[in-house]
């Protein structure tokens, strides 16, 4: 275990917010990309425990485990050690995991339903189309506001151009006939003797 003196232990437990209404006292210093918080190159969590209970209690207890399932938080009592295998029985119980036996979420974080034709599969992952209408929605509005702020035409419209354009070049003219078509006669020259 690494020894802490009494000033880093003053620093940590000054990053250590108090107890939300969940009991949990979040870390207000720098947080990892899974929102783990960061201590001297360890995760928060596990300095809280070990500060606190002075050492793991669990032979091979590698991983220290959320009670509360809130990444952020340093309260001792919501962290238990465990083993690798303890820490993947959450994440599957919990429903954390996406492929393995894990009960899917059955609502997205706005309320939409996420159950036959509303759900995509978009890299492994189960998206909500009613949010993906909604965040293309809000994208074409902002293109649209500064289409119309620098004075462009918007690409919906362009769009539209565009398509005219080869309907007209794909649609015959009246002048068109089946029997101005270029046949092989037409060229000699390229006839193998």
């Amino acid at each position: 275990m690494t020894s802490y003196d009494d000033t880093t232990i003053a620093l940590f437990w000054s990053n250590v917010g108090p107890p939300d209404a969940n009991g949990c006292r979040l870390w207000l210093g720098y947080r990892g990309k899974p929102g783990y918080g960061v201590f001297k190159q360890r995760g928060a969590h596990r300095t809280a425990w070990r500060l606190t209970y002075q050492g793991p209690t669990k032979p091979g207890a590698e991983h220290y485990r959320h009670s509360c399932d809130n990444p952020p938080c340093c309260e001792p009592s919501h962290i238990y050690p465990g083993t690798h295998t303890d820490n993947m029985r959450d994440r599957s119980a919990r429903g954390r995991h996406p492929r393995i036996g894990a009960p899917h979420k059955t609502v997205c974080s706005n309320g939409h339903r996420k159950i036959g034709d509303n759900i995509r599969f978009n890299g492994g992952r189960i998206v909500c189309k009613s949010c993906l209408r909604e965040a293309n929605r809000r994208f074409r509005e902002r293109h649209l506001e500064r289409c119309r702020a620098y004075g462009r035409a918007s690409e919906q419209k362009r769009r539209a151009r565009r398509r005219a354009a080869k309907e007209a070049i794909r649609q015959p003219g009246p002048e068109w006939d089946i029997s101005d078509q270029v046949t092989r006669a037409d060229f000699p020259h390229t006839d193998a003797a």
